[in-house]
């Protein structure tokens, strides 16, 4: 599936899979592009690599991707395991994702709504997902190593 093809499977889902109309709309494409270019910390050719890179890794991993069938994995996982998810993604399916999560087992295992997102919870909700990082992940890092 190239990038246009997978545009117009989007543009379907979006329209098809839509969230209540009294729900704000998430993927806005113009907005995520105007706070990539706009960010002081990036130059253009950075945007630009973010772009085509975004564009690459489409179409390289997206045929992977749909091959893919998370239950050749088992139900049984050694790591801690963490699902972030907006309550209005469109694209994977909230419901989905909260009932496979209840057929896994894990040392720890978290899922965590974000009630004001669609399918990026790490733009549409910033601050938000950051503090449950540092919350909930970050404890699992272990001690920081000493500046001595």
């Amino acid at each position: 599936m190239d990038s246009r093809k997978l545009q117009i499977l989007r543009d379907w889902e979006r329209d098809l899979l839509v969230a209540p109309p009294d729900t704000p709309k998430f993927i806005d494409t113009r907005k995520i592009l105007t706070s990539i270019v706009s960010a002081p910390e990036y130059s253009l050719a950075d945007d630009y690599g973010w772009i085509h890179g975004t564009q690459f890794s489409l179409n390289a991993l997206l045929p992977e991707v749909m091959k893919a069938d998370l239950s050749n994995l088992g139900l049984d996982f050694r790591a801690p395991i963490f699902f972030f998810e907006g309550r209005y993604d469109p694209y994977c399916r909230p419901s989905l994702i909260w009932d496979y999560t209840q057929t896994i087992k894990a040392p720890q295992k978290e899922f965590v709504w974000f009630d004001n997102s669609g399918h990026f919870p790490f733009f549409e909700e910033q601050q938000k997902f950051a503090d449950e990082l540092v919350q909930r992940v970050l404890p699992l890092a272990g001690p920081r190593p000493s500046g001595d």
